[in-house]
């Protein structure tokens, strides 16, 4: 790596950085003055942003375009409210792209309800709503739910060109935008069929530091982050379902961390939402399908490949 790039916010956190690499040369393009130097073997391109990530994705944009970076540092002025945070800690996603709630965010939803199919997604219908809808192209939304699809993390360097990905592994997918009620302005609803034939739905939302909340699956109202061992079971709303699999995890060792009861109406459809400290057995999902009332179970372990 030759090139990187520096960009701050504000003039004040810029002015050391100025004044190491005064000796170099500077370039105006629009209203950012780019300065150029050599420092310790690398080529550094540095400039002041602006505040705000628009202004950020903008410079950014400039400095790939115009100098070629390889790599690009944001530096500036930070505080914490939190003791466990000391200098050189680094908080945030390691990601690909310019947008931790609109790359990585969207990444995220993608690669988790790949996770919930349990299979390799083969078609994808993709419902873009708010922000997601009108910014998304240009911070690439659309192709990070698609990588995620794909199931590519936020950092996969492949992940700009998930759309050529998906070609070639027989993945087709149909981009919409559209409304979705009372949703967060960074929510998609994706649509997926996997190999063997299964479906899921999924509505996923973006809050932020490339992390997500998953608000819907197949029409039920759920909240879980996708943080934890998962396991989703859709059964009858009947006595005696929630007893069995609480029991089954616990004679698996398997701790609970969260649980989430939801359903339809009374003596309906439900669904648990279970978020665990530990692996999730597959054994332990084909035992609980196999029970009177339980529908289906779907589960994702966080380092599981799928």
């Amino acid at each position: 790596m030759k090139k990187i790039g520096i960009i701050c916010a504000m003039d004040n956190e810029f002015a050391l950085i100025k004044q190491t690499l005064a000796h170099g040369r500077t370039a105006q393009i629009g209203r950012c003055t780019f300065y150029c130097a050599e420092y310790a073997g690398k080529d550094i391109i540095a400039a002041t942003g602006g505040i705000g990530k628009v202004n950020a994705a903008a410079c950014a944009q400039m400095m790939i375009s115009n100098f070629g970076v390889e790599c690009i540092v944001f530096s500036g002025v930070a505080g914490a409210l939190s003791d466990k945070l000391h200098i050189f800690d680094i908080i945030g996603p390691v990601m690909i792209g310019p947008s931790s709630s609109h790359t990585a965010g969207a990444a995220k939803i993608g690669y988790v309800t790949r996770k919930l199919l349990g299979e390799r997604p083969v078609q994808a219908e993709i419902l873009l709503h708010g922000s997601f809808s009108a910014t998304g192209s240009g911070h690439g939304t659309d192709r990070a739910i698609v990588a995620g699809l794909l199931g590519y993390k936020p950092d996969d360097e492949r992940l700009p060109n998930s759309f050529a990905e998906a070609e070639k592994v027989g993945l087709s997918f149909q981009l919409t935008h559209g409304v979705i009620r009372n949703a967060h302005p960074n929510t998609a609803k994706i649509h997926a069929i996997g190999e063997n034939g299964n479906e899921l739905e999924v509505v996923g939302a973006s809050i932020g530091g490339g992390r997500i909340k998953i608000c819907e699956i197949d029409g039920i109202c759920t909240n879980f982050s996708g943080e934890y061992n998962t396991i989703i079971v859709h059964n009858m709303d009947t006595p005696g379902h929630v007893a069995q699999v609480t029991t089954t995890l616990a004679q698996k060792n398997v701790n609970i961390a969260t649980m989430q009861l939801y359903r339809n109406t009374q003596g309906g459809y439900a669904v648990m939402i279970i978020e665990c400290d530990d692996i999730i057995p597959k054994n332990t999902l084909e035992w609980l399908q196999d029970l009177d009332g339980i529908i289906k179970v779907t589960s994702y372990n966080v380092e599981e490949e799928v």
